[in-house]
């Protein structure tokens, strides 16, 4: 479950760690208490993910992967779960990996977010 401030949402997938190799000291992504409840605030329908182990799903399904435009230590990632364009967060200067932001998205959005620097994890995902 974690500590007193933060939970547990998922274990970093196999393709995630080997494009960022030396990045993450730990696979484990966990949340902190008071971004949760930001999250429940501003995006209810996704919050549900964040809850009862569901943000594996979103972890499993990460096709890409993209540095943020203003802040060169947060990198984001892309995720597609029934049909749905979701963008996440992490910043790895920490010990722990913590979920800095999430929510859904769409194509458009993504490409401002990114621009054209998205760094796939499988080439056969660049068609989407």
């Amino acid at each position: 479950m974690g500590s007193k401030n933060r939970i547990l949402l998922a274990v970093l997938t196999q393709s995630i760690l080997h494009k960022l190799r030396n990045t993450f000291m730990s696979k484990e992504l966990y949340i902190k208490k008071a971004k949760l409840k930001k999250i429940e605030v501003k995006h209810q329908k996704e919050a549900s993910f964040l809850h009862k182990n569901n943000f594996q799903s979103i972890v499993d399904n990460t096709i890409g992967i993209c540095s943020y435009k203003y802040h060169e230590n947060i990198i984001n990632f892309i995720s597609i779960v029934d049909d749905k364009i979701y963008l996440y967060s992490i910043s790895p200067t920490n010990f722990y990996i913590y979920l800095g932001t999430f929510f859904k998205s769409d194509k458009r959005k993504v490409l401002k977010q990114c621009g054209y620097n998205i760094e796939f994890l499988n080439n056969e995902k660049k068609s989407i």
